[in-house]
Formats: structure tokens, sequence, C-alpha cells
């Protein structure tokens, strides 16, 4: 019994340097995240392409923060409105962004906030319509300064 203790904590020891370093590699979404990420909040929904203007920078400096602004083509009334808007990326951490979600008293269906993103990379936005569809676009970017590092 005491033999195969030992054994034990010899491999334990013996393993923990890479046990170690594994947390800190970095590890981002890929294209197929994104696209399971955007599957999950579609479902079987139909989705239509445009009918939404996202305003993000082809080129940026630092990924720190970077601004983007969102308008989505809507009379927000009861009848027909935006339910929610959601951004998700290719090559972030984690690919949802953030969620918002409106209501038709929220007047318009506008948004204007800074995102951290890691690499060059596309990014999506998805926005839920009240009559039973999504619309989607998306827009490109290069980032020259990369973010959500840790250490």
């Amino acid at each position: 019994m005491k033999k195969q203790l030992q054994y034990n904590r010899r491999a334990l020891l013996q393993a923990l340097p890479i046990l170690l370093i594994l947390p800190c590699a970095p590890t981002f979404a890929s294209k197929n995240d994104a696209m399971d990420a955007m599957q999950k909040i579609i479902g079987g929904t139909p989705v239509k392409d445009g009918g939404i203007y996202f305003e993000l920078s082809p080129l940026i400096e630092n990924g720190n923060s970077v601004p983007i602004k969102i308008e989505v083509e809507s009379p927000m009334t009861s009848q027909n409105y935006v339910k929610a808007i959601h951004v998700i990326s290719e090559d972030n951490p984690l690919p949802n962004i953030f969620s918002a979600y409106l209501t038709p008293q929220s007047g318009k269906a506008k948004i204007a906030t800074r995102v951290r993103l890691a690499n060059t990379q596309r990014v999506w936005v998805l926005a839920e319509m009240s009559q039973g569809y999504y619309a989607r676009t998306f827009a490109d970017t290069n980032v020259t300064l990369a973010a959500c590092f840790e250490g």
C-alpha cells in the first residue's frame, strides 16, 4: 500500500509542471464555436441577412476597448419590435460577447458600447425580431494589439 502511494505521489510531482502550464495557455473560440453559439441562440428560427446597421472599425489599434454601434431597422411598436440583440465573436476566449434585451418601450433598437476583442476576427450581430425570425449581419476587423489575455 505504501509503495502504491509513493508511486502516485511521484507521478503527480512529475506531472505538476505540465498541470501548472496548461491553464496559462490562452484558448480562443473558433469559427465553429461561434457558429455553434449562434445556432444555440437561433435554434430552428428562420434567419434573414441584413436589416442591421453595424459599425465596427476595420482596423483597431487596441483590442481592450473597441467601440461598436448597432441599429436594427424596426418601428418598435407592440406588434413589431426587436426582442434581443446578440453579439458573437469568432476569436475571443468565449464566443458570446453580450446580449441586450429590448421592449417596445425602448423606443429605438439602437446600442452603442465598447467591447474587448482578442484578435483579428469576424464579429456577428443577431437581432431577434418579434415576428419570429432573426436578422443577421457581420463585420470583419483587424486588431493590432490584442486584448483578452491574462498575465
